[in-house]
């Protein structure tokens, strides 16, 4: 039998998927967060939250480094991560979130499940694994469902699914120039899931990526023979200050100034991170921005001011 959720007044939620944080704030239960996973940052009033979660990932690392790292703990059948279960054990959460759409991207639902059995408590857990914009709206109304905030979620679907239809009809008669967003720096991979959808909203066509399918390696002699339009440097879990540090490797291909997006000046950094691959909200603010990058000359008001300032537009 699945388990009840505890009354709204009692509910103790850990969060161990940064979109989840993201989503209950904005649905008014920050106030019922007692834990949070170690990429949790958004937004600034859950920053004081206890972390339960660590990774093997460091900020010294370099994207190959990482990669490396990957694939050796998966190979061994490990995770990434390490979650603490004395922390979570003290904090005794009764509603936990997590996810079992990627193993680098947050604590998996199997490994959760065996941190909840061990301290012996009977918290419910909440899975998500969007792969398109509709499956995040989706997530959206089942959390606001079990938290009782029901009809708040519904009102923030609607708002987000008007801003979506605003850029859509700004950008319906344009003509949509290419685009590839480089997901990861070494070795190169594309964007995958709810991108495409997002580029194809802004008016634009994104290559080496299907809707809903994962992120995948790529060959830069793939790059070079579809020539993008827009070239987009959007790395997985990096702002855009750490992806300058590894600008270079791109740079330094082979073919890398014969592109059509570099003699044009159309080479961009974004925020990946906050704007393109966590499933929450904020991926209709990186439609905006996409929008903008592919469509300057027509978009050039503020689409959502409040956002505006952290949406970096950096021509490279």
């Amino acid at each position: 039998m699945p388990k009840q959720t505890p009354k709204l007044k009692k509910l103790r939620i850990l969060s161990l998927l940064p979109a989840a944080t993201e989503i209950i704030s904005l649905l008014g239960l920050s106030k019922n967060l007692v834990g949070i996973g170690h990429d949790s940052y958004y937004p600034k009033s859950v920053a004081g939250l206890p972390k339960v979660t660590s990774t093997i990932i460091t900020n010294q690392m370099t994207s190959l480094e990482i990669d490396r790292a990957v694939k050796r703990s998966i190979h061994k059948g490990q995770s990434i991560f390490h979650i603490d279960k004395k922390i979570i054990s003290k904090l005794s959460p009764n509603l936990i979130f997590t996810q079992e759409l990627c193993p680098v991207c947050a604590p998996y639902l199997k490994d959760v499940k065996q941190i909840v059995k061990k301290i012996e408590t009977d918290a419910k857990i909440v899975s998500f694994s969007p792969t398109t914009i509709s499956d995040i709206f989706e997530n959206i109304k089942t959390a606001g469902k079990i938290i009782g905030r029901l009809k708040k979620a519904n009102k923030l679907i609607k708002n987000l699914k008007l801003r979506i239809k605003k850029v859509k009809d700004k950008t319906r008669s344009l003509k949509r120039p290419s685009v590839i967003i480089i997901e990861w720096i070494d070795p190169i991979m594309s964007s995958g899931h709810w991108t495409y959808e997002m580029v194809a909203v802004a008016g634009g066509r994104l290559f080496l990526s299907e809707k809903g399918g994962k992120s995948k390696r790529i060959l830069w002699e793939d790059v070079l023979k579809l020539d993008p339009d827009i070239l987009i440097i959007a790395p997985c879990g990096f702002d855009i200050k750490r992806s300058k540090k590894e600008i270079g490797i791109i740079k330094s291909k082979k073919g890398f100034k014969n592109l059509k997006a570099y003699k044009n000046k159309k080479i961009f950094y974004m925020d990946g991170d906050s704007y393109l691959t966590r499933p929450g909200p904020r991926i209709v603010d990186g439609i905006e921005t996409l929008a903008k990058i592919l469509h300057p000359k027509i978009l050039k008001e503020n689409t959502q001011k409040s956002t505006e300032k952290n949406k970096l537009r950096i021509p490279l």
